[in-house]
């Protein structure tokens, strides 16, 4: 999931891998400062320029079917247009005006609710700093808005349109998409990664996920309404997963997300007698493996976790990194090749590069209880003993180094 926050990511860091999903973050001090912002073009000019430099790498960029984001520039005109303003949820009438959320932001109002968590503004602090005022729209304040699922015509838009339009699966070189944020008819505990202060889904109604506490009575919804556009949002959400599927593309979401086994011997072993079952969800899904302790460097057991992939993955697996954030690669005239590693952030172990031919069964116990299992591949041996935690992968033939 690579990102740079300032500008586009480095082509030939992301061409070397499989499969890359970009971030909205991705090049945000560029579009911040666009007027108005688009970062769905950029998105698409993202994968463009990847998919040019490796055909066969999936490319895959960010939706959100929760928030209704300004800065996509479809999204924006819509959000302008009074005539879409079913499409989207709106501030309470009565009660007064006292909102969580404002409905100002410096000379803008606007009546569609919208909170301020990860907006850009001229705050140097900003997730996303504009250094003039942020362009979100002619007369829209700079927020995150909120889609109303309740609305048939929206759920058509979003498929036909938003979904399938030119910057998404129906760009040539866009494989897939990430579908962000999530709606929920009942409350749920602030995760641990979350701000002190917590989430709109802790509300005695639920609500939905990483928008500002205090969203579902700004906008004065019952639990009732809460139920509603929470399963309008789901029926949305299995139109877009069937729609993609038809037209063999793919929902990020759809992957089966997995790290290595446990540490502990017997849970180890219970791990891989699952996956090695030929009835296993390992078998049965595509599946996206993250490496062990990402965001360390260099990473500190890639042989064990390439052993672990080989081991357990079905037809359809890719091995990598999962979000570990945006680096940061401002280009300036006292440093011209960047103040990062691109390529260091998103370590790329020698154990990839080899060529251990195809599998000939499943991974099996090598004895009852042994705790170690093994699999034979046709240019391969590949072992990991739950015992000491070590996976092993010994070539029988000499491995030719490949992408």
């Amino acid at each position: 999931m690579p990102c740079n926050y300032s500008g586009f990511f480095d082509v030939p860091t992301a061409a070397q891998w499989g499969l890359a999903d970009f971030d909205w973050s991705n090049a945000k001090l560029v579009w911040v400062n666009d007027k108005p912002m688009d970062c769905e073009a950029l998105l698409a000019r993202q994968a463009e320029a990847v998919k040019a430099a490796s055909p066969s790498t999936r490319i895959f960029v960010y939706r959100n079917l929760v928030k209704a984001l300004p800065w996509f520039g479809s999204v924006r005109e819509k959000l302008e247009d009074p005539a879409y303003s079913g499409w989207f949820l709106h501030y309470r009438t009565s009660g007064g005006a006292n909102f969580s959320s404002p409905e100002c932001t410096g000379r803008k109002c606007s009546r569609l609710f919208h909170d301020q968590d990860q907006t850009p503004s001229t705050d140097i602090a900003a997730d996303g700093r504009c250094f003039e005022e942020c362009d979100c729209g002619r007369s829209l304040p700079c927020g995150e808005y909120l889609w109303d699922h309740r609305n048939s015509s929206l759920r058509q838009w979003l498929l036909e349109e938003y979904v399938f339009g030119p910057s998404a699966l129906g760009h040539g070189g866009i494989d897939g998409l990430f579908l962000d944020d999530e709606w929920y008819d009942s409350p749920l505990p602030n995760p641990s990664w979350g701000p002190p202060e917590g989430f709109c889904t802790a509300s005695p109604y639920g609500g939905p996920s990483e928008v500002h506490p205090g969203c579902v009575a700004d906008m004065g919804l019952s639990h009732a309404d809460v139920r509603a556009i929470t399963a309008g949002w789901l029926q949305t959400l299995s139109q877009v997963h069937a729609a993609a599927l038809e037209a063999g593309r793919w929902i990020y979401q759809l992957f089966r997300t997995v790290g290595a086994p446990p540490r502990a011997a017997e849970e180890c072993a219970a791990y891989f007698r699952d996956a090695c079952r030929a009835d296993s969800q390992a078998q049965l899904s595509a599946t996206l493996f993250s490496f062990s302790g990402a965001q360390s460097r260099p990473l500190p057991s890639p042989t064990d976790d390439v052993a672990a992939f080989l081991l357990t993955r079905g037809p359809y697996g890719w091995i990598g990194f999962g979000w570990v954030g945006c680096v940061s690669c401002n280009l300036t005239a006292e440093d011209p090749r960047g103040l990062c590693d691109p390529a260091g952030t998103y370590e790329r172990p020698s154990e990839l590069d080899a060529d251990y031919g195809e599998p000939r069964e499943l991974c099996a116990e090598t004895s009852t209880s042994s705790r170690v299992f093994a699999r034979e591949w046709s240019k391969a041996h590949v072992s990991f003993d739950c015992n000491s935690w070590k996976g092993t992968i010994e070539s029988r033939l000499p491995l030719s180094s490949q992408r």
